[in-house]
């Protein structure tokens, strides 16, 4: 080991990949130790990691399983995880962000689009998808909700609440 990480909570570092795999870099955070990690300190790391490739431009991102097994997580808990935290990351309430004089959504390109989960176990795909997809419900309700209550009062009106809730109930 080159001493560049020693695997402190929330300790990161770059690493060009030199051409040597696809990834031309890795960033890599540390957990902490073994004995002092939980979940939320999973969830935490995951956020630093997605804000730091936001910064970084960088729209892919894979997350190993190593995680899970520390925190004592299933694989779909980790995916659940992995997911619900990517959309809170990304959030931005743009709603009303000036764009050309007039008022229109300005779209935010430094955000993570694409997540893959690396395990070297077996995996139990159901599991796994249903991790993914309540995460995201999670992610979205979260995320909608801070929609609302960031919302202008002349915006966010007693039928804008009504149509969101029609438009979760045809949802399900």
């Amino acid at each position: 080991a080159l001493g560049d990480i020693s695997g402190k909570a929330g300790q990161m570092g770059r690493f060009y990949t030199h051409g040597k795999i696809k990834a031309t870099r890795l960033l890599i955070c540390g957990l902490g130790k073994r004995s002092e990690f939980t979940v939320e300190g999973l969830r935490s790391k995951m956020a630093n990691i997605i804000s730091k490739a936001k910064n970084l431009n960088v729209h892919t991102l894979a997350f190993t399983t190593i995680g899970a097994s520390e925190a004592d997580l299933s694989l779909g808990d980790f995916a659940h995880v992995m997911a619900e935290t990517a959309l809170l990351s990304n959030f931005h309430y743009d709603q009303f962000t000036k764009k050309s004089g007039d008022l229109k959504p300005a779209e935010d390109a430094h955000k993570v689009s694409t997540l893959f989960l690396l395990s070297s176990r077996k995996v139990d795909k159901k599991a796994l998808d249903q991790g993914i997809r309540s995460g995201v419900i999670y992610g979205d309700a979260t995320n909608m909700a801070r929609e609302l209550v960031n919302g202008p009062r002349n915006y966010v009106t007693p039928d804008l609440f009504l149509a969101k809730a029609r438009q979760i109930a045809k949802a399900k």
